[in-house]
C-alpha cells in the first residue's frame, strides 16, 4: 500500500490486496517448477524467501522516502542490512537485487527532484553497498573453488553476455506465448485500481502532456531495469553451467516480469487518467476492472491446477 500512496494512488487495503493477489497467483501459475520453488524446503529458502525480503525492502523504501521526520543513521543501517542479508541466499538473487537497486538509484538521480531525491538516494546507495558486499562474499566463498572443478570452463565476457541475452529472450518469449494470462492479470488489475484511485481532476493544458510524458519516461526506465534484472537472473547459470537456468532459478525472473507487468498497468492507468476526459476514464476503469476479475480468476485456476499437478 505504501507504493500506491507514493505513486499518488488513493487505494485502500482491499484494492492493494487485490493487486497483490493477482501478482501472487500469476507468479505461482507461471512458475516453471512449482515444487522446487515453493514446496521443496531448500528451493523455498533459497529462492522464495529473498523475494519476500525484496518486496518488504521496496515497501520500506517507499515509506522512508515520504516527507516527514526520520532518523538518518538507523535508516541507512537498515537500508544496508536488508539487502546484505537477502543477498546471501543465492548468487542468482544477489545478482538480480544488485541490478535492481542500481537501476532504482540511477532513476532516482535522473528523474527525481528536491526533497524526494534527497531522502531516497542515500538509502538506495547504502542498499547498493550492502548488496555488493553480499555479492562479493558469495562470489569469494571457499566452496566455489571446489565446485569449479566439476563445472565446465566459464565462458569469456563476450560469450557470457551473448548467452545471457539469448536466455533472456527465450524466457520472455516463453512467458508471452505460454503464460499470457500471468502477465495480463496483474497488468489489468493495476490499471483498474490506478484509474479508480487517482483523486481529483488531472492538470489542464500543456501540464497534462508534460506529466504524461514524465510517466512514460519513468515507465521506460522501469522496463529497462526489469530487463536488466531478468538478465541478471540468467547470468549465473550461464557462467557456472553454460546452460539455461533450472526452473527454481527462473522463478526469480518470473517474479520480476510479473511485477513489471503490474507496474506497467499502473503507469498506463496514470497516463490514461491524465489524457482521457473524466467520463471516458471512468468507463475505461470499469471495463478494465471486469477484465481484471476475469483474468485473475483464470490465473488463480491455473495456479490451482499447477499445484494439483505436483
Amino acid at each position: 500500500r505504501r507504493l500506491c500512496v507514493r505513486a499518488g494512488i488513493d487505494a485502500g487495503w482491499v484494492a492493494c490486496a487485490a493487486i497483490s493477489a493477482a501478482c501472487l497467483a500469476a507468479v505461482l501459475a507461471a512458475a516453471p517448477n512449482l515444487y522446487q520453488s515453493v514446496l521443496w524446503q531448500t528451493g523455498l529458502i533459497t529462492y522464495f524467501v529473498p523475494l519476500i525480503l525484496m518486496t518488504a525492502h521496496a515497501g520500506w523504501l517507499a515509506g522512508r522516502s515520504a516527507p516527514g521526520p526520520g532518523r538518518r543513521l538507523p535508516g541507512l543501517l537498515a537500508g544496508f542490512m536488508i539487502p546484505f542479508i537477502a543477498g546471501g541466499f543465492s548468487e542468482t538473487f544477489v545478482s538480480v537485487q544488485t541490478v535492481g537497486i542500481a537501476a532504482a538509484l540511477g532513476a532516482a538521480v535522473l528523474l527525481r527532484r528536491g526533497e524526494s531525491r534527497r531522502r531516497i538516494t542515500p538509502l538506495l546507495l547504502s542498499g547498493l553497498l550492502g548488496s555488493l558486499l553480499a555479492l562479493a562474499i558469495v562470489a569469494l566463498a571457499p566452496g566455489n573453488a571446489a565446485r569449479a572443478g566439476l563445472m565446465p570452463e566459464p565462458p569469456g565476457l563476450g560469450l557470457l553476455l551473448q548467452r545471457t541475452w539469448q536466455d533472456t529472450y527465450v524466457f520472455g518469449a516463453r512467458m508471452v506465448r505460454g503464460q499470457p494470462l500471468s502477465l495480463a492479470a496483474p497488468f489489468a488489475a493495476a490499471f483498474a485500481v490506478t484509474l479508480a484511485g487517482l483523486p481529483g481532476e488531472p492538470p489542464m493544458g500543456r501540464e497534462r502532456w508534460r506529466a504524461a510524458w514524465r510517466w512514460c519516461i519513468g515507465g521506460g526506465a522501469a522496463g529497462l531495469g526489469a530487463l536488466g534484472m531478468i538478465a541478471a537472473a540468467m547470468a549465473p547459470s550461464e557462467y557456472a553451467l553454460s546452460s539455461y537456468p533450472d526452473g527454481r532459478i527462473v522463478f526469480t525472473a518470473v517474479y520480476v516480469i510479473v511485477l513489471a507487468a503490474a507496474l506497467g498497468g499502473a503507469i498506463l492507468g496514470r497516463v490514461t487518467r491524465l489524457l482521457l476526459p473524466e467520463p471516458s476514464a471512468r468507463l475505461a476503469g470499469a471495463l478494465s476492472l471486469l477484465a481484471a476479475m476475469a483474468l485473475v480468476t483464470g490465473v488463480a485456476l491455473g495456479a490451482v491446477r499447477s499445484g494439483r499437478g505436483i
